[in-house]
């Protein structure tokens, strides 16, 4: 099953600035994402891939919440530095919506 609405799938910038690659708040996750060459001068590609792998990937996994429907999105995406990563993202349709919007990612 693809991902509900992905020609539509939204990342907000902040998340991936001051959460997936901000060395502080991001539990570790920055490590990663810079191993492989994103870095907050090339946020945008991490972006352009996430959405890449909403549109392409498979939901593995869908849940329901207060806050709507979540789904679990994996696959590969080819980072700057031209290797393969196996990732898992979370994407969410909130309450009254039909926008998949990025909730986090992380290494499979």
């Amino acid at each position: 099953m693809k991902l509900t609405n992905r020609e539509n799938a939204f990342i907000a910038k902040e998340k991936i600035l001051d959460y997936l690659i901000d060395e502080e708040n991001s539990k570790g996750k920055s490590a990663f994402f810079n191993l492989f060459g994103y870095f907050k001068d090339n946020f945008e590609d991490l972006a352009i891939d996430l959405i890449k792998l909403a549109s392409s990937g498979e939901v593995s996994e869908t849940e329901q919440t207060k806050f709507g429907l979540k789904f679990i999105v994996s696959g590969n995406i080819i980072a700057p530095n031209g290797r393969f990563i196996a990732m898992t993202s979370v994407w969410i349709i909130k309450n009254n919506e039909d926008l998949p919007r990025f909730v986090t990612a992380y290494p499979t």
